[in-house]
């Protein structure tokens, strides 16, 4: 017959780890999750007719930045600053 041990108060390292690995994934299942929901806004804002209204309204707080070339542009592009596709061709290939 089998003998079932009697269960602890204390969780063992183990499943301490075990629990700690599971609340981080959980965090930053969420973080992502956040971010998406941000994007998901800020598309939704961009769609809906007012938006307009609010970028009109907002710019009265901002100032256009000399950089900014035509009339009509209000930022600036910036230079690319990493591009991860030529690091990762400069990598040395393992064969």
């Amino acid at each position: 017959m089998i003998s079932i041990p009697p269960a602890t108060s204390r969780p063992t390292p183990v499943r301490r780890q075990s629990l700690s690995d599971l609340l981080f994934i959980l965090l930053f299942d969420l973080f992502y999750l956040l971010i998406d929901l941000f994007f998901i806004i800020i598309i939704f804002a961009e769609l809906t007719p007012r938006a307009g209204e609010w970028d009109t309204f907002m710019r009265t707080f901002q100032q256009k930045v000399a950089e900014a070339a035509p009339e009509d542009e209000w930022w600036s592009p910036m230079p690319e600053v990493f591009d991860l596709e030529t690091q990762l061709a400069a990598l040395p290939t393992s064969e």
